[in-house]
């Protein structure tokens, strides 16, 4: 019995954004056809088209996919900066820590990103859009009340955000991407001693140059 008749709707569908998901990862958005992707899940063109009619709307269903674990890591930022048992330090380490766990352990995301940036901007695009936008703005919130309440310095909320978010990107893409540890010492270690130079820059009382 064929693939196709062994699925539900459902299924087949998931089938094809997996495999989408395993061969952009692998060959960038370019590199993959619809036939190929079609065969990889055992159906037809046709068929394929019958849930994805555009490489547009498998980006769409690919970030789908995705938004549960997405939307929870949201919620996990939330809940991180509304506690107030936490320290600045505790609460970014916290972040850094989660996002470079969450790239590790799905390496074919990050270079679904990668791939994005050069091949399918609309995939960027529409990831920006739904999440990272999102994302971008909660630490920029975070960021503008720790200035107003004179635990960091004023600069910028944009700009410590990116050089935040800079910073762990980085890290995590080279593991992510390299699939080893390039640094001669554990993950941990290289966030933290990342965290005291950022931190050293945006305390309050810290001398601008």
């Amino acid at each position: 019995m064929s693939t196709k008749n062994r699925l539900s709707a459902g299924e087949r569908k998931q089938a094809i954004i997996e495999a989408a998901i395993r061969l952009f990862s692998e060959k960038g958005f370019r590199g993959v056809t619809t036939r190929e992707l079609a065969q990889a899940v055992g159906v037809s063109e046709p068929v394929l088209y019958q849930h994805f009619q555009t490489k547009q709307e498998i980006y769409s269903g690919i970030l789908d996919s995705m938004s549960a674990d997405l939307e929870a890591k949201v919620g996990q930022t939330r809940a991180l900066i509304a506690n107030p048992e936490l320290t600045d330090r505790e609460i970014l380490r916290s972040m850094a820590m989660a996002m470079t766990q969450w790239y590790v352990e799905k390496p074919e995301f990050c270079r679904l990103l990668h791939f994005g940036a050069l091949e399918a901007q609309e995939f960027s695009q529409l990831f920006f859009a739904r999440h990272a936008s999102l994302h971008f703005e909660i630490l920029k919130n975070y960021f503008d009340q720790a200035m107003a309440g004179g635990r960091f310095r004023h600069v910028s909320s944009a700009t410590a955000v990116w050089v935040f978010l800079g910073m762990v990107i980085h890290h995590q893409n080279t593991l992510a991407l390299q699939h080893f540890n390039p640094y001669p010492q554990p993950i941990e270690q290289t966030l933290d001693e990342m965290l005291d130079l950022f931190l050293n820059g945006i305390l309050a009382g810290a001398q601008s140059a």
